[in-house]
Formats: C-alpha cells, structure tokens, sequence
C-alpha cells in the first residue's frame, strides 16, 4: 500500500502552479508601455522591484505586459507605503 501511494505522488513532486516572481525592472524589456520577457514575448507572471539597498519597491503581476490585479508599493526602508489593483495598467 506504501508504494501506490509514493507511485501516485511522484508526478506532483516538484510541480509549481505559479512562476517565480521576476524583477521586472531588470529581468524584463520595457517597450510602449507593455513588458516583454528576452524572448519577445509579453510577460504574464509574478513581479516586484527594488530599491539599490535591496529592499522591495513594489510587488504585483503583470498580465499580457501590463500590470494587472492587486499591486503593493513600499518605502526605501521595506514597510509598506500603499496598495492597490490594476487593470490592464491603470488604477
């Protein structure tokens, strides 16, 4: 009975629904507005940015390359400044 269910968890090891969220300012490509991963693609997926002292300025997610759903923006010192949600880029 130990082996079926080790057999059954086996493909849902190392399965990850979501992606790793990516700095959009230096991972990503801004162009007319719209961000796009290095292969020429809009970027859809979790994001953030931060500041030069390593601390977050902001964390959201962008949709088709723009910034989309709910949106937190921090101070240079980590706490937390605002939030938000975004549609296709506008509040």
């Amino acid at each position: 009975m130990k082996r079926v269910v080790l057999l059954l968890l086996i493909p849902f090891v190392g399965c990850n629904s979501s992606p790793d969220p990516v700095n959009y300012e230096t991972d990503l490509v801004l162009k007319d507005s719209v961000y796009y991963s290095i292969d020429h693609e809009r970027y859809t997926g979790p994001v953030f940015s931060t500041y030069d002292v390593g601390f977050k300025k902001e964390e959201g997610s962008l949709v088709n390359g723009l910034k989309s759903g709910d949106w937190i923006r921090y101070y240079p010192d980590g706490f937390k400044k605002e939030e938000g949600s975004l549609v296709n880029g506008l509040k």
